[in-house]
């Protein structure tokens, strides 16, 4: 248990009894010795405060401030088994949950304890040598080390590698020059620092120009980025391979160099034989970012049980945080819809609802047929008879893709429908930005609700010029209450002709990756 010391003489402490007993009995029994004036002068009031958390399933127990007196008396007391001193435990970490925004929930906690995440995954000490003498080796590859130069020193490498040479030769730390991965962080079996190919001529430098270099390779600090948050350069990016009408990904959530639990048999670095073991390690990947971004799901579930999937993600999606496309060359094929913003998603204003049949039409269109379709749904009344195959625009989805063939004109129409789950009396007006090219009529451009629950349907239309290999360019639908800001992303790109109608087929089979560790899953290591 986390302990907080009250002062110097008062602590909590945690209490176990050898026989079972009521938690209810356990308070009162508290309460009761606490009160005894013999015992110690304080009031029923102050015993109740005293006690933080009684036990009574599993074992028998409770955790209280305790002055070392009453500690004392407990100790002494028959039936009592033992009193142990919690532990006052030091954060070293900054928090997700402040990078999102998110220091604190406003649902309570009756709520949010009402849902329940199950999340299976498969998936660092700081490194630290002072004082180190220094030596040069262009490539740190296992085997290639001279062990009678490296053995006890700190090796500058020309490379980016696992740390395993310098490792088997008995190095003590490793000095990397590669200015190849700048934006995230690797665990290594050894101390070791990554440093830019600049950085290491000036190291170089040093080395060949000082009888004795001296090397330090100290435990990284952590300082605010006011560029954050940016998209990693190795996270997936659109646009969508498969049905390029749904604008992937849909948004973006804490994914790099997480403090996370880690399974004790696997291995902590990037070193697949590292052989130490540890219930925590840094990591980064979409193994990170889902845990964020599922309970961020569960928070608006617990604070709407009754809001389907569909409506959760568009609540999430129309009110995250713009990102700066300045950072992203690929926009929001970098980052959907933005970065996630739990504590607004609870009260997004409209949401973008969707249901059983509204996925069925949109698998029909994608050229499943009915056995197919069937294989998905487990219903045999499911068909795709009267739904031909065609473009996914009518989805109500809460982002809007236009991929054109190349060498064909702008043009796609879109329809939805949005749910009020705002004021029951609002008026929402239409904004947006779009590239000056581009030509976007809505249709109404007003919606006004007197109701919660209400929906009100709208059409899109886009039109521009005839475009050929056109990456992507984008704007934003956004509806405004004056108190809700419910933002739709709207991109734009060119795909290579007859892509479009290859995508209405029968789903092909997903492909499989098998890797060492989870960086090769994720795709980090063994890059082209």
């Amino acid at each position: 248990m986390i302990s907080l010391a009250i002062n110097k003489h008062v602590q909590n402490q945690w209490l176990s009894y050898n026989r079972p007993q009521d938690p209810e009995v356990i308070v009162n029994s508290v309460i009761a010795i606490v009160d005894d004036k013999s015992l110690v002068n304080c009031s029923s009031t102050s015993a109740k405060d005293s006690l933080i958390y009684s036990y009574g399933r599993s074992f028998n127990g409770f955790a209280a401030k305790l002055t070392d007196e009453e500690v004392a008396r407990f100790s002494e007391m028959e039936g009592v088994i033992s009193v142990i001193p919690n532990h006052i435990l030091k954060l070293h970490t900054t928090r997700s949950w402040d990078f999102m925004g998110f220091s604190k929930g406003k649902i309570g906690a009756s709520q949010e304890g009402n849902v329940i995440i199950g999340l299976l995954d498969t998936g660092d000490a700081a490194n630290y040598s002072a004082g180190a003498d220094s030596e040069i080796a262009s490539y740190c590859f296992t085997g290639a080390m001279n062990s009678y130069k490296v053995a006890g020193k700190i090796v500058l490498c020309e490379t980016l590698y696992d740390g395993s040479g310098i490792l088997m030769a008995n190095g003590l730390g490793t000095i990397m020059a590669d200015s190849s991965i700048t934006d995230f962080a690797f665990s290594y079996p050894l101390p070791a620092t990554l440093i830019t190919a600049e950085d290491g001529v000036e190291i170089l430098d040093y080395i060949r120009t000082t009888q004795n270099p001296i090397a330090t390779i100290l435990a990284g600090d952590t300082w605010k980025d006011v560029m954050a948050p940016s998209v990693v350069s190795f996270s997936s990016r659109g646009p969508n391979p498969i049905t390029p009408d749904i604008l992937k990904p849909d948004l973006t959530a804490p994914g790099v160099d997480i403090l996370a639990a880690w399974s004790p048999v696997s291995p902590p670095s990037i070193y697949y034989d590292d052989t130490r073991s540890v219930n925590f390690n840094i990591i980064s990947g979409t193994s990170m970012s889902c845990p964020h971004a599922s309970a961020a799901a569960a928070y608006v579930k617990a604070a709407h049980p009754n809001w389907s999937p569909a409506a959760i993600k568009s609540a999430l999606m129309t009110t995250a945080y713009v990102i700066d496309p300045r950072k992203h060359i690929d926009l929001e094929f970098a980052y959907g819809a933005g970065h996630i913003n739990p504590a607004q998603a609870i009260d997004p204003g409209l949401v973008y609802d969707a249901y059983v049949g509204d996925y069925i039409n949109f698998l029909c269109e994608q050229g499943y047929n009915s056995t197919t379709l069937r294989m998905v749904t487990g219903d045999n009344s499911s068909d795709c008879q009267n739904t031909l195959p065609g473009r996914a625009w009518d989805l109500n989805y809460p982002s809007f893709s236009v991929a054109i063939e190349d060498g064909q004109q702008i043009q796609a129409v879109f329809t939805r429908t949005v749910t009020n789950v705002g004021s029951p009396n609002s008026t929402y007006t239409l904004s947006m930005y779009m590239p000056s090219s581009v030509s976007v009529v809505i249709e109404p451009s007003v919606l006004s609700f007197s109701n919660i629950g209400e929906q009100k349907s709208f059409i899109v239309k886009v039109y521009g010029p005839q475009i050929m290999q056109q990456p992507i360019m984008s704007g934003a639908i956004t509806w405004d209450d004056g108190v809700h800001k419910v933002r739709s992303p709207l991109v734009i790109y060119s795909i290579l002709p007859g892509f479009a109608s290859s995508s209405f087929s029968t789903p092909k089979k997903n492909l499989q990756f098998n890797g060492p560790s989870m960086y090769t899953k994720n795709g980090i290591i063994g890059r082209n």
